[in-house]
C-alpha cells in the first residue's frame, strides 16, 4: 500500500507505468465533470467514478484484490480506509469475474482520504473503504484499476 498527496511527486515519479498513467491522468483532468460508471483509460486500465454516502464501518466490507492493483483517490468529500496485509485476514470464496475477495479480520490502521490524497492498493492489501469520519457524508471518488503484471 502507498499512500500520499498528489503534490508530493518524489512519492510516485518512479512507479511503474500503469500506475503513473492513471496519476498522470487524475493531475490533467477535471475530474468533477467525469460521469459516475465504469469507463476504459487504456487495454489494461479501467476506471470507475462512485458517488456514495459513507457509512459506519460495521456496515463496510473488507476486500482485496488478485488480478488489479487499485488506485483510489477523492473528487468530493472525505472518507475513512482501513487497512490489514492480507496475510492476517481469514479470506472467503474469491470471485474471480469481478476480482472480489471478500475477507474478514481485524484493522491494523486507518488513513483518512480528501482530494488529491492517493491510495495505491496492490494484492496483498486488504482495505475496506466508504468510511465516515465524522458524520455521513456523499462523496465521489474514482478507483482505477492496473492489471497486475508479472
Amino acid at each position: 500500500m502507498l499512500y500520499f498527496n498528489l503534490k508530493e511527486k518524489r512519492h510516485y515519479e518512479k512507479l511503474n507505468e500503469g500506475i503513473t498513467t492513471c496519476l498522470d491522468f487524475i493531475k490533467t483532468n477535471q475530474l468533477t465533470l467525469l460521469k459516475d460508471g465504469q469507463h476504459k483509460l487504456t487495454e489494461e486500465i479501467s476506471y470507475n467514478v462512485l458517488s456514495f454516502k459513507t457509512s459506519s464501518a460495521d456496515k463496510r466490507q473488507w476486500e482485496a484484490h488478485q488480478q488489479f492493483i487499485d488506485i483510489q483517490t477523492i473528487i468530493e468529500g472525505q472518507e475513512r480506509v482501513d487497512y490489514q496485509h492480507l496475510d492476517k485476514m481469514e479470506k472467503g470464496q474469491y470471485k474471480f469475474d469481478e476480482d472480489f475477495l471478500p475477507v474478514e479480520g481485524q484493522l491494523k490502521f486507518s488513513v483518512n482520504m480528501e482530494r488529491n490524497d492517493i491510495l495505491i492498493l496492490y494484492p496483498e492489501d486488504a482495505h475496506k473503504t466508504g468510511i465516515t469520519i465524522n458524520e455521513e457524508k456523499k462523496i465521489r471518488k474514482i478507483v482505477f484499476k492496473v492489471k497486475v503484471t508479472e
